[in-house]
């Protein structure tokens, strides 16, 4: 993966990229208020893929045009952790 855009050349050169406005706001917030409840009295969890809002977010994230194309189409959500 040589000469490619950016977030491209950053994703496979450091693991990870940042890529803007991959979701809206009002997403944003509905994502930090459920994770809120489910880890009101934890540290953190590793296990967020247990919940439907979690399942449908990595769902989402594989459909963007940027972030789905950095994720090879045998790879599959197996953990979401939130500390």
């Amino acid at each position: 993966m040589t000469n490619l855009p950016v977030p491209f050349d950053a994703f496979p050169r450091d693991g990870f990229a940042v890529i803007p406005a991959v979701l809206a706001p009002a997403q944003c917030d509905a994502i930090a208020a459920s994770t809120a409840a489910c880890v009101a009295d934890t540290p953190g969890t590793r296990s967020l893929l247990t919940h439907d809002w979690c399942r449908a977010l990595a769902a989402t994230l594989r459909a963007h045009p940027v972030v789905g194309a950095l994720i090879p189409a045998d790879h599959v959500a197996v953990q979401c952790t939130y500390f």
